[in-house]
C-alpha cells in the first residue's frame, strides 16, 4: 500500500521495528496460525529433542521489560505499551526453551519514527551521561524480571546444560547497541561484572563505535574507537553481536578478533530476497568462515509464512552450512510482523526443519549447538 494512502495509526504498525528489533512491539498477538500441520511422529520427536537439547534463543525482549515508565521514548510514547515480561517468560517454560538473550536497549530512548521515510531512527543524540544512566535503569528492571521469574543467569556456556538439568532458564545478559560505553573502554569490564556476556555493539543510533545497516556510513566501517573496543571484548570474553552492523564493520571487527562473533537477528539476502537488515552472502560468509553464527529471524520485512521463514534457514545452511545458522534469533516481543510469535509454539520450528528432511542431529545444531559452541570458544 502506498505511503501516502495509508492512515498514520496503519503507517504506525506497518513501520514500527523497520529493523528486526527497533519498534519493540510485537506487532501481532496471533498464534502462528498459518503454520503447518505435522505428523504426530514429527511433533513427538521435535519435542524430544527440545526436552533433551539446549535450546538458546539469540535475541529476545520478553514481554519488552525495559519499557520505561519515568522516562519514555517518543516511540514509545506514540504505541502507549506496558511490559509484560512474566507472560512470555511462562511462555518458554511451556514451549521448552533452554535460555536466551535477554536484550535491553541502549539508545531506546532516542528512536522514533519518521514517517516520510517509512524508518525506525535515532531522533537526538545522547545527552553528556544519559546512555550510562539509562543502560543502568534497563538494568534493574532485567535483574527484577531475571529474580522475580527464577531465572539463572548465564555467564559461561557450560553452564547451560546445568541450568536446563535442574529446570532453570537461562538469561543471557545483553545489550542491544553499546551507546553506554560512551568514551569508557572500563565499562566493558564493569559490564562484565554485572554479568553481561554479549553485545550487540550497534543499533539504530549511529554511535560512537561504528556503522549501521540503515543509515548512511559515518566511519566507513569501525571508528578507531570501535577497533580498540572489539580488541577488548574479545580479551574479555565478551561475545560480539555483529547485529545491526554495516559489512565494513563486519569486515574491521573481525580482522581484529580472534573469537567467533554472531549476528543475533536477521536473514541473508539471495537474489530475489533482500531487505537493507538482512546480511549479504559475503557479510554471512565472512562470519561463517571465522567460526560464527548467524541467527535467522522471524520477521515480516519479507517472509509473509511461517513456511517462508523456515526457507530462510534452509537457504542460511545451504549458503554457510549447517554448523554457522541458528534457527532462533526471533527478537520476540519486538519484531515486525513476525510470523513465528510464541514460544509456546517453539516445537514448530523444529519440527518443520525435520519435516523437511533435517536429521535429528542437524536440528540440534540449529536449535542451541551451534551457539553453544560459539560462546564457549568466547569464554576465558
Amino acid at each position: 500500500m502506498p505511503i501516502k494512502s495509508m492512515s498514520r495509526r496503519r503507517l504506525l504498525q506497518s513501520v514500527v521495528a523497520v529493523g528486526c528489533t527497533g519498534a519493540f512491539y510485537r506487532y501481532s498477538k496471533s498464534s502462528n496460525a498459518d503454520a503447518p500441520a505435522f505428523d504426530e511422529e514429527i511433533v513427538l520427536k521435535a519435542k524430544k529433542l527440545l526436552t533433551n537439547t539446549v535450546s538458546v534463543d539469540l535475541h529476545s525482549h520478553p514481554g519488552v521489560f525495559f519499557l520505561d515508565a519515568e522516562f519514555p521514548s517518543a516511540l514509545e510514547k506514540t504505541m502507549g505499551r506496558t511490559a509484560f515480561p512474566y507472560k512470555t517468560i511462562e511462555d518458554m517454560r511451556v514451549g521448552k526453551l533452554s535460555a536466551f538473550h535477554m536484550a535491553s536497549v541502549a539508545d531506546r530512548a532516542l528512536l522514533g519514527v519518521d514517517f516520510s521515510k517509512g524508518k525506525v531512527y535515532a531522533t537526538r543524540v545522547f545527552e553528556e551521561g544519559e546512555a550510562w544512566a539509562s543502560f543502568k535503569r534497563q538494568d534493574a528492571q532485567m535483574m527484577k524480571v531475571i529474580d522475580q521469574a527464577e531465572l539463572a543467569v548465564g555467564l559461561s556456556a557450560s553452564n547451560l546444560a546445568n541450568n536446563k538439568k535442574t529446570g532453570k532458564i537461562t538469561a543471557i545478559k545483553s545489550v542491544e547497541g553499546a551507546s553506554f560505553i560512551e568514551q569508557d573502554l572500563g565499562r566493558l569490564q564493569t559490564a562484565y561484572d554485572m554479568g553481561y556476556r554479549s553485545l550487540q555493539i550497534v543499533h539504530y543510533h549511529v554511535n560512537q563505535i561504528g556503522d549501521i545497516q540503515t543509515e548512511e556510513p559515518v566511519y566507513n566501517g569501525l571508528s578507531d574507537f570501535g577497533k580498540e573496543l572489539v580488541v577488548e571484548m574479545d580479551r574479555l570474553g565478551l561475545l560480539i553481536d555483529l547485529a545491526h552492523a554495516s559489512e565494513a564493520v563486519v569486515e574491521d571487527c573481525l580482522s581484529r578478533v580472534s573469537s567467533p562473533v554472531i549476528v543475533s537477528h536477521t536473514s541473508i539476502c539471495s537474489p530475489d530476497r533482500c531487505h537493507p537488515r538482512y546480511q549479504t552472502p559475503s557479510q554471512a560468509k565472512m562470519v561463517s568462515a571465522a567460526g560464527g553464527v548467524i541467527g535467522i529471524s522471524p520477521a515480516g520485512f519479507i517472509s509473509k509464512t511461517f513456511d517462508e521463514f523456515i526457507g530462510e534457514i534452509d537457504a542460511a545452511v545451504s549458503l554457510i552450512g549447517i554448523d554457522h545458522v541458528s534457527a532462533l534469533g526471533t527478537d520476540m516481543d519486538a519484531n515486525y510482523k513476525p510470523v513465528f510469535t510464541s514460544y509456546r509454539d517453539l516445537h514448530r520450528i523444529p519440527a518443520a526443519l525435520l519435516q523437511k528432511g533435517y536429521s535429528e542431529t542437524e536440528v540440534a545444531k540449529v536449535i542451541g549447538e551451534n551457539y553453544v559452541r560459539v560462546w564457549g570458544n568466547n569464554d576465558i
